[in-house]
């Protein structure tokens, strides 16, 4: 009954502090904008894109970083790093840093983006006995650069937020609309409200299940470029590793899966590992030197 009552003061907190300002600042830009809120809304979306993408990276994450020199143990893995950058067209792939984290997940202590190269201390210390694991979520990571994910994800952000703006300015202050809700008074505010709790449960479901399975097909993608570069076998290791480590789910149902899950299952992910062994057998020893070397340090 506490751990109750805590949660639901959390969510307080978080509404009075985080979801009340930002709605209140979005009813002030829908005022000062007018008949232009939809140019404002993909204005804020490309600022932000740009942040995150460009900004963020260069001049405010260095000022909060928590980045390290790799250890020295695995100085010798920088080599095979560096080079499958090179093969994935990465500039800066000479940057890889150990990063201190406090996520226990492999999606969030890998990354490669912006010319560097982040491995997470968490996903070190479990593999840190299979090296070749390591450069294989690396891989992975490269697979996403390579692909070019990162484009088509922000095309999609834009075109989500100039739809939610789009049909947002159709309906904001709209009298008929606060009308058939027993709104006699314009309001901006109530307006907004009940359009995102309407939205939310109709319209963006749609959305959300396309926006959620483009991000499951780019994790695939990924996979596959790491078995294509001779890593599938130690990748099936470290995906099996890593869902153990951080307790994450081996299979979820299919309807909360379409509408809540940006990475496949674990057994998706193996099985479709096992496909592509299947259907290029020599993919499973490619390269079988190396790893053997690797994980030999």
């Amino acid at each position: 009954m506490c751990q109750f009552i805590l949660s639901r003061f959390a969510m307080l907190i978080e509404f009075l502090l985080i979801i009340m300002p930002v709605a209140l600042l979005v009813v002030k830009v829908m005022q000062w904008t007018g008949n232009y809120v939809v140019l404002a809304f993909f204005l804020c979306t490309a600022a932000v894109t740009l942040l995150v993408k460009l900004i963020y990276p260069r001049l405010i994450e260095p000022l909060f970083s928590t980045n390290e020199e790799l250890p020295e143990w695995m100085s010798p893995l920088r080599f095979h790093i560096v080079h499958e950058a090179e093969r994935a067209g990465f500039g800066g792939g000479q940057d890889i840093f150990m990063e201190r984290s406090n996520f226990n997940d492999m999606h969030a202590n890998a990354s490669a983006s912006m010319g560097k190269i982040k491995i997470g201390l968490p996903l070190i210390k479990v593999h840190a006995k299979y090296p070749c694991e390591i450069v294989a979520i690396l891989v992975h990571e490269l697979g996403h650069f390579k692909q070019k994910w990162w484009l088509t994800q922000a095309v999609v952000d834009t075109v989500y937020m100039v739809v939610y703006g789009t049909l947002l300015w159709m309906l904001t202050n709209s009298a008929p609309f606060l009308l058939s809700f027993g709104f006699y008074q314009q309001s901006y505010f109530a307006s907004f409200y009940l359009f995102t709790s309407l939205y939310l449960v109709s319209l963006d479901v749609p959305i959300r299940i396309g926006m959620r399975w483009i991000s499951r097909w780019q994790e695939i993608d990924a996979d596959n470029y790491a078995v294509s570069r001779g890593y599938g076998v130690e990748f099936k290791s470290a995906l099996i590793r890593s869902y153990a480590s951080s307790h994450d789910n081996l299979f979820t149902s299919w309807i909360d899966r379409a509408l809540n899950d940006t990475h496949p299952t674990l057994c998706e992910r193996l099985a479709n590992i096992d496909a592509q062994f299947k259907a290029d057998p020599s993919l499973e020893h490619q390269e079988k030197n190396r790893n053997n070397q690797i994980n030999g340090l």
